[in-house]
C-alpha cells in the first residue's frame, strides 16, 4: 500500500495519476532548487549542495549578486559549477526584500527563463525555506542547519588535530 507521504517524500520519485478511475504509478522528474549568496562558500555550503543533490534528479542552484559584493556572483558560480558540475548554476539578482512571495515569483521566473519548469522540491539550510516553498507550489526540505554544521566541522577537525598531538 502506497500513501501519499510515500509518494511526496524525497527517496521516493513516484508520484500518482488518475487513468479511467484506476491509480497508476508514473516516473517524474525531481527538480531540485537551492538559493543563497554562498558568500564566501563554505564547508556547509558543500554539506547543503550534497545533500540537495542527492534527493533530486537535477539541482538548480540560485547564487545572490548584488552589484557591489567583493567576490562577484560569476566567480561564486564557477566555484560551485566546479565543485557540483552536475548542478545548473545561476546567478540572480539579490535586490527583493526579505520576504518569500516575491523570492519565490523571482525563483520561478529564473526557472521558466532557462527551460527547466517549476521545482518539485526546495532545499534550504534554514526554516524560511517552508513559506518559499509554499509559494512556489512545492516541498520543502531543510536540510541540518549550515551554521551547526561548519561548527561540527571545526570542532571535530580540531578534536582530531588535538588526538593526533597528544602522546
Amino acid at each position: 500500500h502506497i500513501t501519499q507521504q510515500d509518494l511526496t517524500h524525497t527517496d521516493n520519485p513516484l508520484t500518482t495519476s488518475e487513468c479511467d478511475g484506476e491509480q497508476t504509478l508514473e516516473t517524474t522528474h525531481r527538480l531540485g532548487v537551492t538559493i543563497g549568496k554562498f558568500y564566501p562558500y563554505h564547508k556547509g555550503h558543500d554539506h547543503l549542495l550534497r545533500k540537495a543533490a542527492s534527493g533530486c534528479d537535477q539541482l538548480v542552484v540560485l547564487v545572490g549578486d548584488r552589484p557591489h559584493d567583493a567576490v562577484p556572483a560569476n566567480v561564486r558560480c564557477d566555484w560551485i559549477k566546479q565543485l557540483h558540475p552536475t548542478a545548473v548554476v545561476l546567478p540572480c539578482a539579490d535586490d527583493l526584500p526579505m520576504d518569500s512571495e516575491p523570492w519565490a515569483t523571482r525563483t520561478l521566473q529564473l526557472l521558466a527563463s532557462a527551460g527547466l519548469g517549476r521545482p518539485t522540491i526546495a532545499f534550504t539550510g534554514e526554516a524560511y525555506g517552508d513559506a518559499w516553498a509554499a509559494d512556489m507550489g512545492c516541498t520543502h526540505i531543510q536540510i541540518e542547519q549550515v551554521d551547526r554544521y561548519v561548527h561540527f566541522c571545526l570542532e571535530y577537525e580540531q578534536a582530531s588535530d588535538d588526538a593526533m598531538s597528544s602522546p
